[in-house]
């Protein structure tokens, strides 16, 4: 569990306002081991790194996993992703569904019939950003579950 998420410091001599900055504890390595085995199925389903979403997606996926994919996509998992990037939530949210709108038009928004995890990350119409977050969290906890628990 992660003591503090936040620590306000003044922002400047007089104390007037005050910004946030990220403290990292012990959380921060199961989360960044869950984004990077979300990582090739992302890839495989032709969200590319290039696009703003693919972090968004795969860091939304760790926060999913670390909740016990009991928080709400939209109302926390986003939100804090925009505070940790210093973003908006619906630039969050935009740029997750751009990624998904991309790969659902180049017609890769699903696994080739042969793949191991092709019963969860076949669409026949383009998935929501939640839909398609709470299906790769069930694939990676399926697959690499053993190596996140504590």
């Amino acid at each position: 569990m992660e003591l503090y998420d936040y620590l306000w410091l003044p922002e400047n001599k007089s104390n007037t306002g005050c910004f946030r900055q990220k403290i990292q504890f012990g959380e921060t390595a199961v989360a960044d081991k869950i984004a990077r085995r979300t990582m090739p199925y992302l890839a495989a389903l032709g969200v590319t790194p290039d696009m703003t979403g693919y972090y968004m997606l795969s860091r939304a996926v760790a926060l999913f996993v670390i909740g016990g994919r009991q928080e709400s996509i939209p109302v926390t998992i986003l939100p804090k992703i925009a505070v940790e990037n210093a973003l908006t939530t619906l630039f969050v949210e935009r740029s997750c569904e751009a990624a998904v709108h991309y790969a659902w038009h180049n017609g890769k928004m699903t696994l080739s019939a042969g793949h191991s995890d092709a019963d969860l990350l076949h669409f026949t119409e383009m998935p929501s950003i939640v839909l398609l977050i709470e299906r790769l969290a069930q694939v990676v906890l399926r697959n690499y579950g053993d190596e996140f628990k504590a």
